[in-house]
């Protein structure tokens, strides 16, 4: 009788938490905190009916659980430990900050939507936390200094790869990184070398990165870049750009 009625107590829980899921909007330029679960699908700042947009702030803490998010505008939103259960999905100049936390559907972000007003393209930050899932960039720009990642499509748009954990490969041909009219670029030291590496075929070019990341976790990928003008490009660490500098210094001395 009493498991039955726990049962019960719990069915009725989880029944009030969906019946109370609803639509939150906050485009008020006001600062707003999310520390408990409430899976609502909150709306920031992305319907622009200001203009210029006052730039709601919205912080996800630990303990903070939502099913979806959107986030647009001039919002800044900083993620520091809480989970987005289902979606993620910026446009139109929202700013986010990943410190700790997680996203389990992954991030998508699209500043290409046509009939809708823009405030200019979002920007990420990471350097902690989890993404799950795949991270979509469209016309926008994600620096990358740590925490653990899925897989990624860049579209007319800059990824910048400091350091961070990356999925391993399904197969040969699923690739971490696909390049489409964007650009990766891969921080640290890498066994192919330095430079930039572009496919001006006709057809899909994979090509294997393997080294070690500024923040000296190893890396063993494969890269997709589509036909046109996407790059990769693989960029020493500080310290090894400045012993490649001194190297040409040392070698213009003895030619003089």
């Amino acid at each position: 009788m009493k498991k039955m009625f726990l049962i019960l107590v719990v069915l009725t829980l989880g029944i009030a938490n969906l019946s109370s899921a609803a639509t939150v909007v906050w485009d008020d330029g006001l600062s707003h905190v999310i520390d408990t679960p409430t899976y609502n699908l909150y709306r920031v700042d992305s319907f622009l009916d200001v203009n210029p947009d006052p730039g709601t702030a919205v912080e996800i803490l630990e303990g903070g659980v939502t099913e979806h998010f959107y986030s647009g505008g001039n919002s800044v939103v900083t993620i520091n430990g809480g989970t987005v259960s289902k979606s993620y999905y910026l446009l139109h100049g929202s700013h986010v900050n990943i410190y700790s936390g997680q996203l389990l559907s992954g991030l998508h972000s699209d500043d290409r939507e046509e009939g809708l007003p823009t405030a200019g393209n979002s920007t990420i930050f990471m350097s902690g936390g989890l993404i799950a899932g795949n991270v979509t960039l469209v016309n926008d720009s994600m620096t990358i200094t740590g925490g653990t990642v899925g897989h990624f499509g860049v579209y007319s748009s800059e990824l910048h790869v400091y350091g961070g954990t990356y999925a391993e490969p399904i197969h040969p041909f699923y690739s971490l990184f696909i390049i489409g009219d964007g650009d990766v670029y891969l921080h640290g030291e890498f066994e192919q070398g330095y430079g930039v590496i572009s496919n001006d075929t006709t057809t899909n070019y994979y090509v294997n990165i393997s080294g070690t990341l500024s923040d000296g976790n190893p890396l063993d990928v494969v890269c997709l870049i589509h036909p046109g003008t996407g790059k990769l490009h693989l960029v020493p660490e500080p310290a090894t750009l400045g012993l490649l500098s001194m190297g040409v210094l040392l070698i213009r001395r003895k030619r003089n």
